[in-house]
């Protein structure tokens, strides 16, 4: 099935006539013709061939007429031919209605006979071919089909006027299709030099007038592909046109005006009805500024692709170098712990007191090393997180035990909002892993004496889990910066401890999980961090503290 639909004509009388170009008095010698000869065959003085519109009758031919070549339709032999599509033969006009009142019955030419028969055209009766005589009962019945036969030849020299008319429509509906479209249409011939240029769009790419090109040779150039790269085997447009290939998008660099431009073309050969090669038409565009585009993204994928290796070359390291870590500082910890309760080692306070920096410093190193660990999993999409059903009340429960040591002893105020009977889909150590980094930070950033709000509300099939602190708030540079690995945004410099993951873990936590995290913040006023997970019916059995219901 083709979506090409051509050009078609008028399908009302008044458009057909515009069309066929018939509502003026010039005299055309086919017309002139075929309207002597109607004359001639039925012994009429007067002829006339006639064509209608809303309200005017317009003679397009004749033969002894004197009178207007158009006049009003109200009441005329025309009018009536037309509406009815039916031949009027009338031996004495004078003496029928509604033509007896007529002022070519009442003078000049003085008509008293009339014989008429419909012009029928693309389904419609468009007008009539008719002869008149002063004299009363001249035509005869009989010769009817002599004008019919004229009428048809009419309609045969109508059919060759719409053709022309469609081929008109055509050709401007392709022009201004590559007018709109930015094209320019050219021909050659078969040396390959310009015949013919058109479009508005050459001049103004190229700087060249249309008309200086004609008899010069094409422009032409390398074939390139859609980065600009000369294609190989290299080939040229010249040596294209040169083998007579039809050819559809075809890409050539031509240097023109002091600079360069990359068309994309379009062109099939043109043959003589004897076979002979007659030379190009085809169409140009030019793409410039696409095959520009395309090369700053092929970069940009490139760079992509770096970035990407890169960075998988740097997890697979941090992982390695992380392992090795993780069990010294196990140890370190492990021994500290140990010299630091027993008794009988005889350390000073002041000994005792060292070593729990270095437990408190190792203890921090392998907070950092275990979130590089998990960084590096969600990175590289090694993540394995099982969703299940998870009460929300529950899971808050949880993540407050662990901090409201830390809150008391800041005198922090918290307060929670969360209805019974709100259930997530996650995974129950990552919600608790994501829930304790954004209760932590909302006591770490918080004010002494401040406030830390926990909402949940179940929004559009989610649940949105809001955490408010009244700390110093991040400017909208801060927030950019926010969910960079390692970037503290200054954190680290007044004493808060951290590492600096915390937040984009969150992230790569609730992304696996279908959920998403917001941020807002306003300097001095606090922050608040949303985050929204999928929703679900609370089962008959919550989980509880992060350990799911039963089932499968």
């Amino acid at each position: 099935m083709t979506a090409y639909r051509s050009a078609r004509p008028p399908t009302d009388r008044q458009g057909l006539l515009e069309a066929l170009g018939v509502r003026n008095a010039s005299a055309e010698a086919c017309f002139e013709s075929l309207v002597a000869m109607a004359a001639h065959a039925l012994g009429a003085p007067t002829a006339l061939l006639s064509f209608l519109d809303a309200e005017t009758v317009w003679v397009k031919a004749c033969v002894g007429w004197d009178d207007e070549r158009s006049y009003g339709a109200d009441g005329s032999f025309c009018q009536f031919v037309v509406r009815s599509g039916q031949a009027l033969w009338v031996d004495d006009v004078s003496r029928e209605s509604p033509w007896s009142g007529s002022h070519l019955v009442q003078s000049h030419p003085w008509i008293r006979a009339y014989a008429g028969v419909p012009i029928e055209f693309a389904g419609a009766t468009v007008g009539a071919l008719s002869v008149m005589s002063p004299a009363v009962g001249v035509f005869c019945r009989q010769d009817e089909p002599s004008l019919l036969r004229l009428a048809t030849v009419v309609k045969g020299l109508l059919n060759a006027r719409i053709a022309q008319w469609l081929r008109q429509q055509e050709a401007q509906r392709s022009m201004e299709f590559a007018r709109i479209s930015g094209d320019w249409l050219w021909e050659t011939d078969a040396q390959g030099h310009y015949e013919w240029l058109w479009g508005a769009s050459f001049e103004r790419k190229t700087g060249l007038a249309p008309e200086r090109l004609e008899g010069q040779p094409v422009l032409g150039g390398p074939i390139v592909d859609w980065l600009g790269a000369p294609v190989e085997p290299p080939d040229t447009f010249e040596a294209v046109l040169h083998r007579q290939e039809t050819f559809s998008a075809l890409l050539v660099q031509v240097d023109v005006s002091g600079h360069r431009l990359i068309v994309a073309r379009a062109g099939e050969p043109h043959h003589g009805a004897d076979g002979r090669f007659l030379g190009y038409r085809g169409s140009s565009r030019d793409v410039t500024a696409q095959i520009e585009l395309n090369r700053q993204l092929a970069l940009a994928n490139q760079l992509r692709e770096v970035a990407e290796q890169t960075t998988r070359a740097s997890n697979r390291f941090m992982s390695q170098v992380s392992h090795e870590l993780r069990t010294p500082l196990n140890a370190i910890l492990g021994f500290t712990q140990l010299m630091v309760v027993d008794h009988e080692s005889g350390m000073a306070p002041r000994q005792i007191e060292r070593m729990n920096h270095v437990h408190d410093a190792a203890s921090r190193l392998l907070s950092l090393i275990n979130d590089m660990l998990d960084l590096g999993r969600a990175q590289e999409g090694r993540l394995v997180l099982g969703t299940r059903d998870v009460a929300v009340a529950s899971a808050l429960k949880s993540a407050l035990a662990l901090v409201e040591t830390a809150a008391a002893g800041r005198n922090i105020a918290v307060t929670v909002d969360a209805p019974d009977g709100l259930c997530v889909q996650a995974d129950p150590r990552a919600l608790d892993q994501v829930l304790l980094n954004l209760l932590s930070n909302g006591v770490k950033y918080n004010v002494d004496g401040g406030r830390l709000t926990i909402h949940a509300r179940r929004v559009d099939g989610h649940v949105a889990i809001a955490v408010q602190d009244t700390g110093m708030g991040l400017t909208e540079a801060e927030l950019g910066q926010l969910f960079q690995p390692f970037n503290r945004l200054g954190a680290g410099k007044g004493g808060t401890p951290g590492t600096g993951l915390g937040l984009v873990i969150c992230q790569a936590l609730l992304l696996s999980m279908k959920g998403q995290i917001d941020v807002k913040s306003c300097p001095g006023e606090g922050t608040v961090v949303t985050i929204r997970l999928p929703g679900c019916a609370a089962p008959a059995a919550l989980v509880e503290a992060g350990v799911p219901a039963a089932g499968p």
